[in-house]
């Protein structure tokens, strides 16, 4: 969702003295400065949380997506903590930690449609998109495991892909902690993505019986042995989902045409 109104907390701050003051960087890597100071914003958007989506003033062509915390949440939740633990290339990239009077500022890479939005349009999806998607969910949720946190939640909201057709997860930074007697198809959100793959499938296809028996595999099976499975072998190309982003995009932008047309 994009809205050209911004929450209160997301206005750009009027200068003031703070602003004159050498930034600096903490042992953390957060850069002690106001984003705005070098971010302009483009619109508010609603993700896993709420977000603005920026762009560099330098760079225009450079968008992140900023989430405001109340530095004492970002404290207490442990953020800072996990962030620094958990790099992988199936999770949306940190890029920018900035603090600034009360509140902390984490800059993300932006991320271009969702799984919802995907299902929106009524695509035909094909196998080799199937697996393009759900294998770096697979492997994203397996780096995880292994270091002993699983999702809080995966939906088809929390599933993105970016421009160039990568798959990124968001809300990595919600991850809980539990012990390997938890993990299980249910808690390591195997159960989440068999729904997911049952909608991207739909109701009229002709599928091969490695994909139709996929659902009820990422329910039985041990992740280690579903990413051992032929069907994930390979490696997907991005370039497999570019297309869909593209599809995509133009069919929510003939979406806002067609409704500013009729306002």
């Amino acid at each position: 969702m994009v809205d050209r109104v911004f929450p209160k907390s997301f206005r750009t701050k009027e200068k003031t003295a703070a602003l004159d003051t050498e930034k600096y960087r903490s042992s953390s890597g957060a850069v002690h400065e106001d984003p705005w100071s070098i971010l302009e914003p483009i619109a508010y958007i609603k993700l896993d949380h709420p977000y603005v989506l920026a762009r560099y003033k330098e760079d225009k062509g450079r968008l992140v997506q900023v989430r405001e915390l109340e530095l004492q949440a970002f404290s207490d939740l442990g953020l800072q903590r996990t962030l620094n633990r958990i790099s992988h290339s199936s999770f949306r990239s940190l890029l920018g930690r900035y603090h600034h009077g009360d509140s902390v500022f984490l800059a993300w890479e932006h991320v271009e449609v969702s799984i919802i939005q995907i299902l929106a349009t009524k695509f035909v999806i094909t196998a080799s998109e199937i697996i393009a998607i759900v294998k770096p969910i697979l492997e994203g949720i397996q780096y995880l495991a292994e270091r002993g946190r699983v999702l809080a939640t995966l939906t088809t909201n929390t599933i993105f892909l970016t421009q160039s057709g990568k798959v990124k997860i968001v809300g990595v930074e919600d991850s809980c902690e539990i012990s390997a007697s938890e993990m299980d198809a249910a808690t390591m959100k195997l159960y989440s993505l068999a729904d997911i793959v049952i909608k991207l499938m739909g109701q009229c296809h002709s599928w091969p019986v490695e994909i139709d028996n996929l659902p009820d595999q990422l329910k039985k099976r041990s992740l280690g042995e579903i990413l051992q499975t032929t069907l994930f072998q390979q490696r997907p190309s991005p370039e497999e989902l570019k297309p869909l982003v593209n599809l995509t995009n133009k069919i929510a932008y003939h979406r806002v045409e067609t409704h500013s047309h009729r306002v």
